[in-house]
């Protein structure tokens, strides 16, 4: 029910910002990619625009252990 919602308010015209990955890496690696934003852009026929952040794993929200990666807020 709510991927329909999320269909509808693509086709009414609003924004939507999806983050495929389903959770937290604690590895650093790519987690698995679900399909249900693939599925909103093909039922809405929506634009999509790829985006892809980078560093995150540095950032102070990172679950990642402190010895694993450097620690900062901006990268370089």
């Amino acid at each position: 029910m709510a991927t329909r919602t999320l269909i509808r308010a693509v086709q009414d015209g609003n924004t939507l910002v999806i983050f495929p990955e389903g959770r937290i890496t604690v590895t650093g690696s790519l987690m698995k990619v679900y399909d249900g934003a693939g599925l909103i852009a093909d039922k809405s026929d929506a634009t999509v625009v790829p985006v892809r952040i980078d560093g995150l794993e540095q950032t102070p929200f990172s679950r990642l252990a402190k010895y694993q990666v450097k620690r900062r807020w901006f990268r370089r």
